[in-house]
């Protein structure tokens, strides 16, 4: 959790940009597709834009106001299909993402490849059904075989070459949730910068903070969730000796515990010690410090909740106000965002099966 002040740091960072932010490049660079704006503010608002131009902090509620009075009614009209099609957006990635347990459990033993996650893959949910890998790893010792046969998502030669696996399988890993961490930023980005949100131009013309629902601003929100899942995981959870024991042997041999960080960071949870977390075991009488641990984790678990919900309604908020794209343009960002999510749900199933059942097979 070394790196906890730095995620906070710089969410902090992106919201005092934000709020204190009015026209910072809008209404200058849009998607390819969509040129009606530009042409719109030339022909009919040239008035309304040298205001903006003369002075950013008025915000655009005026120039976007006379766009729409003078817009077509087919153009208005794929503007509200496509504000429906994103507004949705929010709760279809909730379908798919990450539950916040299983980021918290991943990031117990690969914090960093788990907070790339909860970029890539920006709604989490508190759905509590089991997902379809849990069905082999909760699957009964030899079902599938004594070891020397292939398992159902474990082909053998990964247990014959280990060295080649551990590569192989890291590096796909990490480029699939390092391209879909890069790709949601990049969509962030694109939606704040390159489409015009009316929440954020009414705030901003009436209430001095135009930038305030920036859509890249949502992307980073997911962290400070998946920060207190793995916090209530530790307050709540006795991590097993015989895993710590490793990474203390490997941190003492090298002398050098962040390069033995790393290394642990690196590899897949399949092949690391099986992480046995156990329930802490209530004293009684309880202690003062029983009972701060207990009501933290209470806390904690508030917290999450009202987060995940607040998370959901500020994208419904932010995404569903989007304006100046097209209906294509819409779904290719649905999509982009979906594949994203996906990827980092695959690489997410395939380390919790090696972390469950992969690991502790080889334990016995």
């Amino acid at each position: 959790m070394a790196n906890t002040p730095v995620s906070y740091a710089l969410l902090l960072v992106s919201i005092a940009q934000s709020a204190s932010a009015h026209l910072n490049g809008q209404y200058e660079t849009y998607f390819p597709d969509y040129k009606t704006v530009k042409a719109l503010i030339r022909d009919n608002c040239t008035e309304e834009w040298n205001m903006v131009q003369e002075d950013k902090s008025r915000g655009g509620y005026g120039v976007t106001k006379c766009i729409l009075e003078n817009m077509g009614e087919m153009d208005k009209a794929e503007l509200a299909i496509t504000a429906v099609i994103l507004g949705l957006l929010p709760m279809a990635l909730q379908m798919i993402g990450p539950r916040v347990e299983e980021i918290a459990r991943l990031g117990m033993q690969r914090p960093l490849l788990a907070w790339l996650m909860s970029i890539g893959s920006p709604c989490a949910t508190l759905d509590h059904q089991k997902p379809e890998f849990d069905m082999f790893e909760s699957k009964p010792e030899g079902k599938f075989g004594d070891g020397d046969g292939d398992e159902p998502l474990w082909p053998s030669f990964l247990d014959r070459h280990p060295g080649t696996g551990k590569v192989v399988i890291s590096l796909l890993e990490y480029f699939l949730v390092i391209v879909s961490a890069g790709n949601a930023v990049l969509l962030g980005y694109q939606l704040s910068f390159w489409t015009v949100s009316l929440v954020s131009t009414m705030l901003g013309t009436f209430g001095n903070t135009a930038e305030a629902f920036s859509p890249l601003l949502w992307m980073f929100l997911s962290l400070p969730i998946s920060i207190m899942g793995m916090l209530v995981l530790s307050l709540s959870k006795d991590r097993n000796k015989k895993a710590d024991d490793s990474m203390d042997g490997l941190s003492s041999r090298s002398s050098l515990r962040f390069l033995g960080g790393i290394a642990h960071e690196l590899q897949p949870c399949a092949y690391q010690p099986f992480l046995d977390l156990q329930d802490k075991v209530n004293v009684k009488p309880a202690t003062s410090r029983d009972l701060t641990r207990r009501y933290l984790i209470l806390a904690l678990s508030w917290a999450i909740k009202i987060f995940i919900w607040v998370q959901v309604l500020y994208g419904i908020f932010i995404f569903s106000s989007t304006m100046y794209v097209t209906l294509w343009t819409s779904l290719g960002l649905v999509s982009r965002f979906m594949g994203g999510s996906l990827a980092c749900r695959l690489v997410l199933e395939f380390e919790l099966y090696g972390a469950g059942y992969i690991s502790k097979r080889k334990r016995h």
